[in-house]
C-alpha cells in the first residue's frame, strides 16, 4: 500500500506518576508518559468560531512502549513497521514502571532528543527496619521511546535498557561536563554533595 507522511508539529509533555511523599509504598501502579500536545499556536477554545475544547488524552490514546515494541530499529520486521505506523497515529506513548512499588522520582532531561527520567523501587521488607530501595535510570528517544544504550553488560541492571543508579531515592538526571575521556557524563543525584555517575 501507498504510505502518505505528514510531519506534525507538537510540544512533547513529559511526566511521570509516583507518590514521592510515601516511597515506601509498594501498592502502586505508576507510569511514565510522553504526551503530544499538537496546540501549540495561540488560539481561543470554546464557542463559535473558536475552535472546539479537544477532548481528555486517555490511556488508551497512548502507545505502550514498555516491552521495547520496536526494538532492532532501523531494521524492523514488517509487523513492527505495522506497529510503528500505528504508534504514530497516537497522542503519545508511556512505559509502565513495573517493580513493585516502582515510581517516576523526578522531572525528565531530554538531551539530543533522548528522554533521560528516573524512578525508585522501594525494598519489599516485612520487617519494622528502613532498608534501602534501588534507583534505575531510563534513556529512551522522544519519539520512538527505544532504548538509547544496551545496559546489559552489567549483571544490576535490568535488562538492556534500564540501569542501576545507586540504593536512594534520586533526582533528576543532569548533564555535566569533565576534562576526562567521556567529556559528558550523566549523574543523577538527590543533592550536590552525594552525586553518582552513570555513563
Amino acid at each position: 500500500p501507498n504510505i502518505v507522511k505528514k510531519e506534525v508539529p507538537y510540544d512533547a509533555i513529559l511526566l511521570g506518576s509516583g507518590d514521592r511523599a510515601t516511597p515506601t509504598d509498594i501498592d502502586t501502579d505508576d507510569m511514565f508518559f510522553m504526551i503530544k500536545d499538537k496546540y501549540i499556536k495561540t488560539q481561543k477554545f470554546g464557542s463559535t468560531p473558536a475552535t472546539s475544547v479537544p477532548s481528555a488524552i486517555t490511556l488508551g490514546m497512548l502507545y505502550n512502549y514498555t516491552n521495547d515494541p520496536f526494538s532492532g530499529y532501523p531494521n524492523l520486521t514488517t509487523l513492527q513497521e505495522q506497529k510503528l505506523i500505528t504508534a504514530s497515529q497516537k497522542s503519545g506513548w508511556y512505559y509502565k514502571l513495573e517493580d513493585d512499588g516502582e515510581k517516576n522520582s523526578a522531572k525528565a532531561t531530554v538531551i539530543d532528543n533522548t528522554v533521560y527520567f528516573t524512578s525508585y523501587s522501594p525494598t519489599v521488607n516485612s520487617i519494622c527496619t528502613v532498608v534501602p530501595g534501588e534507583s534505575w535510570l531510563y534513556a529512551v528517544n522522544l519519539a520512538l521511546g527505544i532504548k538509547k544504550y544496551n545496559w546489559s553488560a552489567d549483571s544490576e541492571n535490568r535488562g538492556d535498557k534500564i540501569k542501576k543508579i545507586d540504593n536512594q531515592f534520586v533526582g533528576e538526571a543532569t548533564i555535566v561536563r569533565t576534562p576526562v575521556t567521556d567529556p559528558c557524563l550523566l549523574y543523577t543525584s538527590p543533592s550536590p554533595r552525594d552525586r553518582q555517575k552513570s555513563r
